[in-house]
């Protein structure tokens, strides 16, 4: 199990949205639009689970 405590999980949330913004503009890939939408009321876990599938690094 990982111990996210000490991570800001409003600084990840944004660079998650970013992330998603920037496949839908680039790509025109519509469901990261849903999806960032979607992450601004995310739980934490959720925020991870989805900087995790984008391979943002935590």
């Amino acid at each position: 199990m990982n111990d996210y405590s000490r991570i800001d999980v409003e600084k990840l949330r944004k660079a998650v949205e970013e992330e998603m913004s920037a496949a839908y503009f680039a790509g025109g890939y519509g469901a990261a639009l849903v999806e960032s939408l979607d992450i601004k009321n995310a739980s934490p876990e959720e925020v991870f689970e989805a900087a995790e599938r984008l391979g943002i690094s935590i």
